[in-house]
């Protein structure tokens, strides 16, 4: 018990740490917001929602402050689904947006932390597990120019939970969960986000039966996104029939070389406003990853490479991703002739 206690207090002592350190900007201005960029763009949607549901009491189903008037619970980034935009009702806002910005971070925080644990990892691996996703700039560069759509993506490292313990016991409730995690990503404005992590699930599924040579886990991510189908519909099914009516298809096969994604990784100097990484700002490609945490990833690979190995599969196919389609036959190229990405 007093173990159990220890650990407790050691989370949220990191967690109130790494807030502190990475939040408090944000903390001193509270209800200052962005204004450049694509601000004004995820703005007028999160506001036209606070004002239909606080102002007026009413489902935050249209907006009539844009283009004359569009869809609002149907536009795929519309953030109203979420128990996060209970901050704004209360606080305001804008306000509201900046303490919603900070809990997103402490929901990434404290799902690496469960992550580790749940891989037995010791406290002080936990906490640099837990800390290692969520200080990358690829969040705190998206942000910077209003990408709100991002935020969803905190979510990640619970799906990676989910899929652990779901696969380590015969329990529905994990993977139940696990779609409500991901019915709440698309509710606060995720399209990418819910489908990377069903990338994510697919690839933990994968390994973790053909290790344990049974299809449970398979079976789990495919109830998985039966619920998260059911627990979305309200906002999924309007969204389908938007994007039918007004779809988006690639333009063309858009790539990335090596260099840049790399330079995207370890470049220090991430500016939003500065250095564009072969016409892209850092704002699409940064995700800073320190030489500190690339050598403890390498440690751990060469200290437990069978343990290792999922996430190194799962990181080698998102880099591959990342590479975009400079062929016809590359897998981002290939994956978008399938639904969502098409």
């Amino acid at each position: 018990m007093a173990t159990r206690r220890n650990q407790i207090a050691w989370a949220i002592a990191g967690l109130v740490c790494f807030i502190t350190a990475f939040c408090y900007p944000l903390f001193i201005r509270l209800g200052n917001i962005g204004s450049v960029w694509d601000w004004p763009e995820f703005l007028i949607r999160y506001w036209a929602a606070f004002r239909s549901l606080h102002d007026f009491h009413q489902l935050p189903l249209w907006n009539p402050y844009e283009c004359g008037g569009m869809p609002l619970l149907a536009h795929p980034n519309s953030q109203v689904l979420t128990p996060l935009f209970a901050l704004p009702l209360i606080f305001g806002p804008f306000t509201g947006l900046d303490l919603q910005i900070a809990a997103d971070l402490a929901i990434a925080w404290t799902g690496g932390y469960v992550l580790a644990r749940s891989l037995g990892v010791g406290t002080i691996g936990s906490l640099t597990c837990a800390s290692i996703f969520p200080a990358s700039s690829w969040f705190y560069v998206h942000i910077g120019v209003g990408h709100l759509n991002f935020l969803p993506f905190a979510y990640l490292p619970w799906i990676a939970v989910v899929i652990i313990i779901g696969a380590k016991g015969r329990s529905l409730t994990p993977w139940i969960l696990g779609g409500l995690l991901l019915a709440i990503m698309f509710g606060e404005g995720g399209v990418y986000q819910p489908s990377q992590a069903m990338i994510l699930a697919a690839v933990l599924a994968l390994w973790f039966a053909v290790r344990d040579r049974t299809l449970r886990p398979i079976a789990g991510v495919l109830l998985m996104a039966l619920f998260a189908l059911g627990f979305g519909a309200i906002k999924l099914l309007p969204a389908i029939d938007l994007m039918r009516l007004h779809p988006r298809p690639p333009q063309d096969l858009q790539s990335s070389p090596v260099l840049a994604l790399l330079t995207g990784l370890f470049a220090r100097h991430q500016f939003y406003d500065r250095l564009r990484i072969e016409g892209w700002g850092f704002w699409e490609v940064g995700a800073y990853l320190s030489p500190a945490a690339a050598a403890l990833a390498i440690l751990g690979l060469v200290a437990a490479p069978r343990r290792s190995a999922p996430w190194i599969v799962a990181a080698a196919l998102f880099f591959i991703l990342a590479l975009g389609g400079p062929q016809p036959w590359f897998p981002w190229a290939l994956l978008h002739h399938l639904p969502v990405f098409s």
